[in-house]
């Protein structure tokens, strides 16, 4: 007797395809597939309104990457689920794949120093974000050997405005 497969396992985002503009994702087969192999694969999304859509249908690969014709939002979470299907039916949904549509923020320009009596007032541009808000800096500063670099965190606090 056969059956609908189990649901899709291990929904991941693909890091190297989720940017601020397009989302991937990826999974694996569950444990059975109801003794009919596999046909195809449907994704079912929320668009961050507490109701799932279907994505897509008919995908024959355990991966996938959203196409221009989904208006994703910069910086917003979408939840992601799949199915699977063979000629039974369809799977039950996989656990959901919560996804933010963002990318790593851009490296800072070359900062500038200026001396003012002891102390050397570092400031930079604010790079872009990557769509989220950048929530700190990680400061080195070059020692005198011009080859090593360390974190000064003694006399650079930059949360007071006597050493900033």
């Amino acid at each position: 007797m056969e059956f609908a497969p189990d649901a899709p396992i291990d929904l991941q985002n693909d890091l190297a395809v989720t940017s601020d503009t397009t989302v991937g994702i990826s999974w694996r087969n569950g444990a059975s597939d109801g003794g009919a192999s596999v046909i195809d694969y449907r994704i079912s999304y929320d668009q961050s309104v507490g109701n799932y859509v279907t994505l897509a249908e008919g995908l024959t690969d355990s991966h996938y990457s959203t196409t221009s014709s989904v208006s994703l939002i910069k910086g917003q979470t979408y939840r992601f689920k799949v199915q699977a299907r063979n000629s039974v039916g369809l799977s039950l949904h996989s656990v959901e794949l919560p996804v933010l549509v963002a990318k790593t923020p851009d490296k800072p320009a070359a900062p500038s120093t200026i001396i003012d009596g002891n102390y050397v007032k570092i400031t930079w541009l604010t790079p872009y974000d990557g769509s989220t808000p950048i929530t700190g800096y990680h400061v080195t500063i070059r020692h005198s050997d011009d080859a090593t670099f360390s974190e000064e965190s003694t006399n650079c606090k930059g949360t007071e405005l006597a050493i900033v």
